[in-house]
């Protein structure tokens, strides 16, 4: 009987296994397609064309040597994954695997939306590209997600770029970002979701680019955003100038913001939570203005290096840190003080671990709180700020600067008004 029975069920499987399998798709893997200037398509029959816009019709897969998955030629034109996969199945080793899933060299005016990207060395590049828009893709790889270089006015929106493991800039001891800007100005990153376990973001002499909104998610081995430049000398050539990092969520990284070149950018209303080192590190940064953040149960909220001086630090809440600030420059005897200002002149930051009173109840606390020998908030706030106050709106970028700077020195005329002056 319970031979028979086993005869029964094997007779069983093979006869669903035979009539199913027919129906398996054999997925043939592609070369590069191309998106011809004349608006062709040339090496698949999984995209069709209606006027401006190419649509897929199914998952696509990409094999070759150092093949790029599609190259766009053609500018004003929409490509819709309509939900489907552009991947690459070929050697994966890292001499001979694809090098970009999607390639707009020079290309204005093109949207990239719905896709899947996957495994390609860059799965996304923006080459001297202008006026792009990447929207609601997802975008998976061991090596680099979105990389602009050159590329300017381009918008990345609602993304989800997920990194993973171990990849050939690991192995020369360099990281590997989900996004990376070198040289590109005036771009707008807004509502991603980048989980990674290297460098979120990465900005190399970029200047003037919208970061908004995103949530920047790790396993405590990563970097939430990086500030790098090319150059070596001492000059300010190489620097990211007048970038804004506003109402991101930086989450359980390594380092949330790290910097160790750069000036005149603002980092506010982000909430930087449980990481592992620092909220913020700041080596070589000037003039940078950290306001309305949120430094919460994280190891140090933030660093400053020998050479961060003439930074602006005010209305963050400094919430259950181990430690709150750690200032280089206060602990080397031969440095000069620290120029940093930790406050307005009539309201500073919120510290947790303040144990002043506020007798007049007019929300500042009577005694300044010390950081360490050589600085103090003068005005400590007894209650913590509200982030939503500080986050920036997207304006064009070459305005947000000016209207930050204006916003601030108003506010802080404002308060000298209304607020008595403290001892």
């Amino acid at each position: 009987m319970k031979r028979s029975a086993f005869v029964l069920v094997l007779l069983l499987f093979l006869s669903i296994v035979l009539v199913s399998f027919p129906q398996i798709e054999t997925v043939k893997a592609e070369g590069t397609i191309y998106i011809r200037a004349d608006g062709s398509v040339e090496g698949t029959d999984k995209i069709q064309r209606n006027e401006n816009v190419y649509t897929f019709l199914g998952n696509i897969s990409v094999e070759g040597t150092q093949v790029d998955g599609i190259i766009v030629e053609r500018d004003n034109i929409v490509i819709d994954g309509a939900g489907y996969a552009l991947q690459y199945v070929g050697n994966l080793s890292y001499l001979f695997r694809g090098i970009n899933g999607i390639n707009l060299t020079a290309r204005n005016g093109v949207t990239i939306k719905n896709m899947r990207i996957i495994d390609f060395v860059f799965n996304v590049q923006l080459y001297k590209s202008s006026n792009n828009t990447i929207l609601s893709n997802y975008v998976s790889t061991s090596e680099l997600g979105i990389a602009l270089s050159d590329a300017h006015n381009n918008s990345i929106s609602q993304n989800e770029i997920v990194s993973y493991g171990e990849n050939m800039f690991s192995m020369l001891n360099a990281s590997s970002p989900s996004m990376q800007l070198v040289n590109s100005s005036s771009n707008t990153i807004l509502g991603n979701y980048v989980y990674t376990k290297e460098i979120g973001i990465n900005l190399l002499e970029s200047h003037n680019n919208s970061i908004t909104k995103n949530d920047l998610v790790s396993n405590g081995e990563g970097i939430g955003f990086a500030f790098y430049r090319f150059s070596i000398n001492n000059t300010n050539s190489g620097d990211s100038l007048t970038n804004t990092i506003s109402g991101n969520n930086i989450i359980e990284q390594n380092i949330g913001i790290k910097s160790l070149t750069g000036s005149k950018n603002i980092v506010a209303g982000n909430n930087i939570t449980k990481c592992k080192t620092y909220g913020i590190f700041l080596e070589n940064y000037q003039q940078i203005n950290i306001v309305g953040n949120n430094f919460e149960n994280n190891t140090v909220g933030i660093f400053l290096g020998d050479k961060a001086s003439n930074n602006t630090i005010h209305h963050n809440n400094f919430i259950n840190n181990q430690k709150d600030v750690t200032d280089v420059r206060s602990t080397i005897p031969f440095l000069p003080s620290p120029k940093n200002i930790w406050d307005t002149g009539s309201r500073g930051n919120y510290w947790s671990s303040y144990n002043g009173t506020d007798n007049d109840g007019d929300g500042i606390g009577d005694t300044p709180y010390v950081i360490n020998d050589v600085n103090q908030d003068n005005y400590p706030l007894m209650n913590p700020v509200d982030m939503e106050e500080f986050i920036i709106p997207e304006f064009p970028s070459w305005i947000i600067l000016p209207l930050f700077l204006m916003a601030t020195l108003s506010a802080i005329i404002v308060k000298k008004r209304l607020f008595r002056p403290h001892p």
